[in-house]
Parts: C-alpha cells; structure tokens; sequence
C-alpha cells in the first residue's frame, strides 16, 4: 500500500486478492469491535510475556498483550489518513477489583500505535499486570467519545462495598474501602469514578489526600512509598473517563497516631470522610505480603524526554476528554498555538563517553562515539576533531552538544561528507547546541573546530524521538530541505541561534487568494521573505515586537519559498508559528498584493473609493485607472499619514513616465489632501500610494469615463458542445 495525500492511494497486490483484502471486515475470530475517533478497531485476544522492550517483569507480575486489528476512518484532504493512538494515555486494562493499567509505550522506539486506512493491521498493546489476573476489560478514550471492549470471555470482578464514600459534585464519587499497616506506612485504600461521561479526570494524590487525627493535627501521601505500592495509582493519575480506578496512598504515620478522618480537596469543594469505624488490617512495622514491588522503568527506546513536543496535558485538558486517536485536527491561527518544550538535557555523565583516539582530524580517521553516544578530547591550535556515529531503526530527532573553552564550531556531516547543519559558538559562552536535527538510518560524523586557544571538550549525541507532525526540524536552511506548508496546517518552530534561519516551501497549481501568517515570539521581530521566479517579498518592520504578520495575496502558478530568521542578534526557547491558507477567490481586496510594480499595478475599473494599507510588504502600491477617451480631469481626495502621497505616472507600452498631480491646498484640510491631474488617452493611467501607513482614496473623473469604456459590452460568444462528452475521474475512486 502506497500512501499518497496529492493524488490518490495505490494499491498493488503481493499475494491474494487485493480488492478482497480492501473491501475486509477485519478479523472473523475478534472478541469484541468497535469505532472511535475515526479508528476501526477489533480484540481478538491477549497473550502474555515475562518480557517487553528487554526488560524483565517484576516478581508477582506479567506483561499483557492484547492483540488488535485497527484501520483508519480518518480523512485527510478527502482520503484515507493514518490514526495513531498512544497507549500510555489513552488506552487501558480493567482488572478484578477495579484496578487500572495503563497501556506502556511500543516497544518500536515510537510513542504512538499507528493504523493506515483501508486495511486491517495487526498491532499489540501492551501492560503490565498481576500475574494472577485473567479477566479484562480494555479501554478507550477518543476525542468525545470511550469505548470499553472484551478482551478475555470473563469479565473482572467488581469492587467490594466501601466503608465510606464521598461525592465530589459532578466531577467524580470517592470510596474508601479500608486502612491497613505496611511496615510503618499506613496505607489508603480507595477509588474514584468520573461522573461526567467521556471525561476523565486527572488527580493530584500527593495534595487531595490528607489524614488527621481527632486533634486535627494531618499527615500528607508519601509519594516515594506510594510509588513502591503494589496498587500504586498511575502516574500521571489520570482516571479513565467512565471507568472506576482503584489505587493505594501511603502516609508516614508517626507512633501513635490515631487516624479519625480522610480529607479530600476535591474538584468541586472538600469533603470529609469518618474513618473512626473504618478497622486497620495487619500490624504496624510488618510488611504485607506482595504489598510492595519494585517496579522497573519502562519507557520508550531512545527517546528520552522532555522533547519538542506540545506542552503536558493539564488537569483541564485530561478532562476534557482530548485524544490523538486519528488524525490529528490542526491546532488554531497563529499566536493561538500550544507551547512547544525547549529540549533538556541532563548533565554530562563523563562515565558514558569513550576518550578521543588521535589522530582523529580527518572524515576516514573519525572516533566513534560508543554506545553512550559521548566523548570527550582536546585540541590544541589548529587542530580538528572528527567523531563517527552510526544511526539506526526509524527516523527521529537529534541534540547534539559540545562543550569546552577550546570549540568554535560544531559540524554534522552525513555520507560524502557533506554538512547537513552547522553552529558557532556564541560570544562569552562555551557550549554550542544544535536540537532537533532529523536523522534517517546511516553513517554521520561529527567534526569539532577549535579556537585559536585550544582545550578540553565534551561533545555528546541524544536521540529524541520522532518529530511531531506540525514541528520544524533541522536541516531546514537550504531549498532542498525546506519544509513544505499545507493549507490549513501551521508548522511551528524555534529561532535557537542568533544564525538560524527557516526555510518552507509551497506550490500552487493554479492562481491562489491566500493569507500567509507569521506569529514570532514575544516581544521578538522575525524577517520574513517570500520568493519565487522573478518575484521577492520582503516584510519590512512596521509591526511591533510579538505581533502577527499577515500577508494576504493573489499568487499565479508556481514554486514559492518561505524564509524566516532573528530581526537581530537574539534567539528563544518560544516557538514562533507560521501558517498558509486559502482565502475565497471571489472576494478579493482591491489593495491586494503582489502590487509594488508598475508590471503589477491592480485594475481598479469603475471603483471610486477604495482603501489599503502600504509598507508592510514593500513601500508601494499600483493600481491601474480606467482608460478614457479624451482629456480627463482627475481628482484624488487623499487621507492618510504625511508620510504617504499619491503619485501619477503614465504607462505607453514598456515606457513610463511620471505626470504632474499636483496638491490643491485650498481644497486640503486636516482630514484629507486633495489632488488633481489630467489623464490622458494615450497611455494607462497609473495611481502609485508610497509611504508607510493606512490610506483611503477617493477618485472623481471629469468628465466622467464613458460607459463603453467602463462597462464593456458583453461579447456574443455561445458554445456548444458536440456528441457525448468523455467522462473521467482523475485520482480518485469510479
């Protein structure tokens, strides 16, 4: 299957029927189906494994794998679009008892379950699960919708009754079913329900709960030993929407305390729960057995975080019920988008990197980084550093570092030793950075520069994960790696060096009323120039700092290229965002741009008043007057900034000349300036506004043009088409 979102999927049959394969129900043997958020979805069982990504299940536990068929329901410009759904966050297990796992992340390295559309695709979620659990609920959340499907013939046992409950007004109900002793840990034993349908809720433990005694003095949840509870929450604790989520909470208890109530800070108001006929199981300073476990760290291969990426999901947001599942709907207009994360790294670990192996000043004679993806070394004088590092599996985002008094610049090279980015370092600071570099599966070598000093470096190599679809990456600085802009799609980015520079391109295949947006961050001006053949744009700086350029045009057939970078010597961590749309080619401006050539001058006909705004995208504005019979006297009434002033110029063929349009200062007052000129028949008549400002215009002829010129008579055209006409559909489906 061959995706391809300009003219059509294709699909070539390997082995079978590939119409057959298309025109499938999925699996005939699932236990349970369902659709969501665009996503075709069916269980057919689940398998279990004492290990998952090369990492052992702790003792007491197992790790569970539910076997999917999904196909995508989502459209993308009118096909069939990928779904991705991620199971760390959207997907669950429910288990006897009203306890939750949430789905861990695919042991592939991605972050996302991903299904493409038309087909049915095989794919796993998998959990981490008490060995003797065998009955399962599986959960889903969409963006409004959740879905809980079979996923064993059996389904798990409810909870117990509680010992006392609490409502927390429409947001969820609270249930308490016991107190017991680990070690010197009294622990919580408890549930919460959303109340709200599709949502979910998300909890702070370490804050909702408390625990006094009868003289009212309160201790607070231990998250460290909480997080060592076997039924610890999930973290984040987010309650599945429509689900019932059972968890434990541990609190140092000091000797003697005596617990009386469970105070709850909820949503709605707090609430107090009566523990004084609530008994305490086991004994204080002996452990249960298999109340406590040793939980390994389980996330994503090579990709550690935080990364360029959306901003956490708040409390708010967890409850609104937001999801990935399918495609994902474009965030809002510029300045409206969600924050994209700096990249973080943590320390140096000198423990990690492998020593430079001299001599090492050449592509052929490169170190390689070792598996901790770092070195460190030093140059002295003239000398250069190269560095080898191989990538393999998928596609994904690169930091690279190095640090040290003696480096000057940082160089990746890919094969053929040619430089994909580069960066200097920046006065008065010792280290240089280049995030989120794209790097596909090869051969890369890194060359260091030294100052005229020379010293002790570190450099140093961190994968990130896969680029986030809306994200800018590197390299984007040359026409052949510029990022192409969708209609309706923002693409955001980071200006992270004073040097950095970010190129987009699009195509049009027919003429374009479009609007251009550029949001920068605050308080930061970015340049911003647009070209094409015998075309070039330059924003000029007339906005202030932090706001919105728009440029709204009428473009023709072609390849255009967008160029962002830093108004002066300045670079942020706040992401600026720049989107393309189509605007209805029906209503167009009279000031609409390109218009800053003669070549280029707007036909205005009949029109007498009109406005426009000049300086934004060049400091002119041409428009083209009707044509006239004879002499004509011609009157602008003008409003607009000193800076600005209407000029006359004549066009005859490729020759233009200036006219006289002359101020009438006796018909000028402080609201409007009055001009006259003569038009006459022998050339086009040509109104150029320069300056910098908003203007208005008001046109008078004397005598008026007339109406044959004006308004053209209607041509006496007729067409008539002869026999059957042919019938096709380009790209697209009988």
């Amino acid at each position: 299957r061959f995706f391809d979102y300009s003219n059509g999927h294709i699909a070539l049959p390997v082995a079978g029927d590939a119409q057959a394969a298309l025109a499938g129900d999925g699996p005939a043997n699932a236990l349970d189906r369902a659709n969501i958020g665009g996503l075709e979805i069916a269980v057919t069982g689940i398998y279990y494994a004492t290990k998952h990504a090369g990492i052992a299940a702790p003792e007491g536990w197992r790790f569970a794998r539910v076997e999917l068929f999904g196909r995508s329901d989502a459209k993308q410009g009118g096909m069939g679009a990928i779904a991705t759904i991620d199971p760390t966050k959207y997907v669950w297990l429910t288990g006897d008892g009203g306890y939750v796992w949430y789905g861990l992340p695919p042991a592939d390295g991605g972050r996302a379950v991903s299904f493409t559309p038309e087909l049915f695709q095989r794919r796993e979620m998998v959990f981490l699960a008490p060995a003797n659990a065998e009955r399962f609920r599986l959960g889903l959340r969409g963006r409004e919708e959740v879905r809980i499907l079979t996923a064993t013939a059996a389904a798990p046992a409810p909870m117990p009754p509680a010992a006392a409950m609490h409502s927390d007004g429409e947001v969820l109900d609270l249930a308490l079913f016991g107190l017991r002793w680990e070690g010197d840990w009294l622990v919580a034993d408890l549930a919460a329900t959303p109340k709200a349908g599709a949502k979910g809720v998300e909890m702070n433990p370490g804050r909702q709960f408390l625990i006094a005694d009868a003289g009212g003095a309160e201790i607070s949840v231990d998250m460290a030993a909480t997080k060592r509870l076997t039924r610890r929450p999930p973290d984040p604790a987010v309650v599945p929407p429509g689900t019932p989520m059972r968890f434990e909470l541990a609190y140092a208890a000091p000797a003697a305390f005596a617990p009386a109530t469970l105070r709850y800070r909820g949503f709605a108001g707090a609430g107090v729960l009566d523990l004084s006929d609530v008994p305490i199981t086991g004994e204080r300073g002996t452990a249960t057995p298999h109340g406590t476990t040793d939980f390994p760290e389980i996330k994503a291969p090579d990709a550690p975080a935080p990364t360029v990426a959306a901003a956490p999901q708040s409390s708010e947001q967890a409850a609104s019920g937001t999801s990935e599942v399918a495609a994902p709907a474009p965030p809002g207009s510029p300045g409206e988008s969600p924050q994209l994360m700096p990249v973080t790294l943590p320390e140096f670990d000198p423990a990690t990197a492998v020593a430079e192996v001299e001599p090492n000043n050449k592509h052929e004679e490169a170190t390689p980084l070792g598996p901790g993806y770092a070195a460190t070394g030093t140059m002295a004088g003239k000398d250069e550093d190269w560095f080898f590092l191989r990538v393999e599996g998928e596609p994904q985002l690169w930091t690279f570092e190095a640090s040290g008094p003696g480096v000057k610049k940082l160089e990746i090279h890919r094969a053929g030793n040619a430089r994909l980015v580069e960066r200097s370092v920046v006065p008065d600071q010792t280290s240089i950075r280049i995030d989120n570099v794209l790097l596909l599966p090869g051969p890369y070598w890194l060359q260091l520069r030294p100052t005229g000093e020379g010293g002790q470096y570190s450099v140093r190599a961190m994968p990130l994960g896969r680029p986030d679809r809306y994200a800018e990456f590197e390299p984007n600085d040359k026409p052949d790696t510029a990022h192409i802009l969708h209609f309706g799609e923002p693409r955001r980015g980071l200006i992270d060096h004073k040097a950095d520079k970010d190129l987009y391109r699009f195509s049009l295949s027919r003429p374009t009323h479009l609007v251009l947006a550029v949001a920068p961050p605050p308080e930061k001006h970015l340049q911003l120039v647009i070209e094409s053949e015998g075309l070039r744009i330059r924003a000029k700086r007339t906005a202030k700092p932090g706001d919105v350029m728009r440029y709204q045009a009428l473009l023709g057939v072609g390849d255009y290229q967008v160029m962002l970078y830093a108004d002066g010597d300045w670079r942020s961590d706040t992401p600026y965002e720049v989107r393309l749309d189509r605007l209805d080619p029906f209503d167009l401006p009279t000031d609409l741009e390109p218009n800053d050539n003669p070549y280029e001058a707007r036909p205005i006909g009949g029109l007498r008043r009109f406005s426009g705004s000049v300086g934004a995208f060049g400091a002119a504005d041409y428009y083209r007057l009707p044509p006239v019979a004879g002499e004509t006297a011609l009157t602008v009434t003008f409003e607009g900034d000193d800076g600005i002033r209407p000029v006359l110029y004549y066009q005859d063929g490729d020759q233009i000349r200036s006219s006289r349009l002359d101020e009438d200062r006796e018909k000028s007052d402080d609201t409007s300036r009055v001009y006259r000129g003569v038009l006459k028949p022998d050339g086009d008549g040509l109104l150029y506004i320069k300056g910098t400002g908003d203007y208005r215009v008001k046109l008078a002829y004397d005598p008026s043009p007339a109406d044959e010129v004006m308004h053209p008579a209607e041509a006496a055209i007729s067409l008539a088409p002869s026999g059957p006409a042919p019938v096709f559909n380009a790209y697209g489906k009988d």
